[in-house]
């Protein structure tokens, strides 16, 4: 941080920034409210997609992937206000907490992120992001790429009213997917119109 601190000092000199301390300015990092973060991040984004001059694009799609993980926070009352507690086979308690990202795979850029309880799971978070992407101007069509977790008919018809190409991967107990026998297939079982990528 200092070095990022220094160059942007350097470049920006004409502001007359003070010379600080690491310690100064690892103080005054601790006050800056994350909602500010929050407000931002979009703005960055977009900028980005406005005037980045070399777009990564696949067949002219933005590829845009959806992920979750999970994890264990410390144990301590804050985190349990936040997060809520979960219970597991041997009835400890103990604070979990799921975060989900969109993420531009071929421009290396986080869309949004987000974290919150335990319960109340991705395929929740990934149909917030799909009513995210309307903001996001871009003049490219977004591919949507996502893991086995995401997959439900709610889902395909949110994805498909957000006129957003997407590749799912699917578990073989998928309902319209156990009859067949092949490793890799396309599956059409509505009468949407597709795209052809």
């Amino acid at each position: 941080m200092a070095i990022e601190m220094a160059d942007f000092m350097v470049d920006f000199s004409s502001v007359g920034f003070p010379t600080v301390s690491k310690q100064a300015l690892a103080k005054a990092r601790q006050a800056i409210l994350s909602e500010a973060f929050a407000q931002l991040h979009p703005i960055s984004v977009q900028k980005f997609y406005e005037e980045y001059p070399d777009l990564h694009t696949w067949n002219d799609y933005l590829v845009l992937a959806i992920d979750a993980t999970s994890f264990q926070l410390p144990q301590i009352q804050r985190n349990i206000e936040i997060f809520g507690a979960s219970v597991n086979q041997n009835s400890s308690s103990y604070t979990m907490t799921f975060s989900l990202s969109l993420f531009d795979v071929l421009n290396n850029i986080i869309l949004d992120a987000q974290i919150d309880s335990y319960n109340y799971g991705e395929r929740n978070f990934a149909l917030e992001y799909l009513d995210k992407l309307e903001w996001m101007e871009t003049k490219n069509d977004k591919l949507i790429l996502m893991d086995q977790g995401y997959p439900s008919y709610q889902m395909f018809q949110e994805l498909i009213q957000c006129t957003l190409a997407f590749v799912v991967r699917l578990n073989r107990t998928f309902s319209s997917i156990m009859q067949r026998n092949e490793k890799d297939f396309i599956m059409d079982d509505s009468p949407v119109v597709t795209k052809n990528l």
